[in-house]
């Protein structure tokens, strides 16, 4: 379910609120708020005890290493390389790059291509955590 601009705007604030703070500080209700923010690609995760920055998508995507890719239920899966990790809605690849192209983003494991449309993709991250684009339509 797509968010609304005030809801947009909402997550964005919330972030700008916590981002850089110390988790131990926080409230159990703010910790709450800080993980659901985590969870919708608001916020980078929590590290040596303080909260992640502020996230947003780079227009110029260019990333190469180990990384994650969360999908939709009942996304496709068929096309992946044989040898990448599948594990629930999560692909994994160790060795590979993602590139913001012009209307998609293409993902490569060892040199080998494959994609999705944006609709079946939630987040991508790296190996560490930290988010490298997020579905902004799909939170």
């Amino acid at each position: 379910m797509a968010s609304s601009p005030a809801q947009e705007n909402i997550h964005s604030l919330a972030a700008k609120i916590y981002a850089g703070k110390d988790w131990h500080t926080l409230s159990s209700d703010e910790q709450v708020l800080v993980n659901l923010l985590e969870r919708i690609g608001s916020l980078n995760p929590v590290r040596n005890g303080f909260v992640g920055k502020v996230f947003e998508n780079s227009p110029d995507l260019n990333y190469v290493g180990a990384f994650s890719i969360e999908l939709v239920d009942g996304a496709r899966m068929d096309h992946v390389p044989a040898f990448v990790l599948i594990s629930g809605n999560t692909i994994t690849v160790r060795n590979g790059s993602v590139k913001q192209e012009t209307g998609s983003i293409q993902l490569y494991a060892d040199d080998v291509p494959f994609s999705w449309w944006y609709s079946y993709m939630k987040k991508i991250y790296k190996e560490d955590g930290d988010l490298l684009w997020v579905n902004n339509r799909r939170i």
